[in-house]
């Protein structure tokens, strides 16, 4: 009788456990949509933070724009477009982002969670760690280059 009602409850778990951990069968989909994002940490030695707006196309291409505030020898603020910018996501809820910003390659390790990205840089020299938020509305463009930052003028 044990055995018959594990066997039950084994079936009615296989919905269940199909929608969450790896079967959930996450994509580059998963994440299409903007997201505003900050990012703060030291670049080699140097204090940094950032905040910026990045796009997930749900095809492995995106567009990122940023305004960082940096330590870097003198104290600046940098406004910068990526040059370009890929990323892909794996079946169980993480991925892994490549982008170029004024000629100087990064990267970025992520984690999906519901409404939000965790995300840290795996890069040489960068000891970092950001979060995005998906945003609730949808972007227009704005006064940076064209960027999507909405209402938001960040200089």
């Amino acid at each position: 009788m044990i055995g018959i009602a594990a066997a039950v409850i084994a079936v009615a778990a296989v919905p269940v456990l199909a929608r969450r951990g790896p079967q959930a069968g996450f994509s580059n989909a998963s994440i299409a949509g903007t997201w505003a994002w900050s990012y703060s940490g030291r670049l080699v030695r140097y204090p940094f933070a950032s905040i910026g707006i990045a796009t997930f196309d749900g095809k492995g291409g995106c567009t990122i724009s940023l305004k960082e505030n940096s330590g870097v020898k003198q104290a600046y603020d940098h406004y910068a477009d990526a040059d370009s910018c890929s990323y892909k996501v794996t079946r169980g809820s993480t991925g892994t982002a490549a982008f170029s910003l004024d000629g100087e390659e990064g990267s970025i390790s992520f984690s999906i969670g519901a409404n939000e990205i965790s995300f840290v840089s795996p890069d040489q020299g960068v000891v970092a760690a950001g979060v995005m938020h998906r945003r609730a509305r949808p972007a227009t463009k704005g006064p940076v280059g064209g960027v999507p930052f909405g209402r938001h003028d960040l200089r």
